[in-house]
């Protein structure tokens, strides 16, 4: 088999599995309601807790928060925002305030090569925990993973920003971002 042959069969190949993204979210503890309080302030700490291995940190972190700021600034979750870099030593919210910690852990391109008939799968994910007090109505800490590719999908890291802003929204159930 020649190349081209080789490459006739990957666009035959892609053609029949198709182009597919598709978004994927796993909350656990699943919740059942909104996270949002368009009537309270909300003062959210975030912070990043990287794995050992983890590459382009800083270029993940002015995305991460890029992100957050992009989904806080969309209207509809709560009356008003404050965004605080690092880990609140009180988890203890003001009156009429809610206060919530979120820990980014994964954020970023995959791509497994091989897996499908489509030969590439690609996707953005986040991963992310969101941690409150004096909520009685939520679990007190949530893990979010977030995912959006599939076959024949190859992202790089220019979508970071918008896909921290689409995965908050998603875990908080505000109004769609895209």
């Amino acid at each position: 088999m020649n190349i081209t042959q080789v490459t006739r069969l990957a666009l035959v190949a892609l053609a029949v599995t198709g182009c597919t993204s598709a978004v994927t979210v796993d909350i656990a503890p699943a919740i059942d309601r909104t996270l949002c309080r368009q009537d309270a302030t909300a003062e959210i700490w975030w912070t990043t807790r990287w794995r050992p291995d983890q590459k382009d940190v800083a270029q993940r972190e002015v995305a991460a928060e890029q992100g957050i700021q992009q989904f806080l600034s969309k209207p509809g979750c709560y009356a008003s925002t404050v965004l605080h870099r690092g880990s609140p030593a009180n988890m203890g919210a003001p009156p009429g305030a809610v206060r919530i910690a979120l820990i980014v852990r994964e954020l970023g391109p995959t791509l497994r090569i091989g897996s499908s008939l489509a030969l590439v799968d690609g996707a953005t994910e986040v991963v992310f925990d969101i941690e409150t007090t004096h909520e009685p109505r939520i679990p007190q800490r949530i893990t979010v993973r977030w995912r959006d590719g599939g076959p024949g999908t190859v992202k790089g890291g220019a979508s970071l920003p918008a896909d921290m802003a689409a995965a908050l929204a998603t875990a908080f159930r505000a109004p769609p971002l895209r």
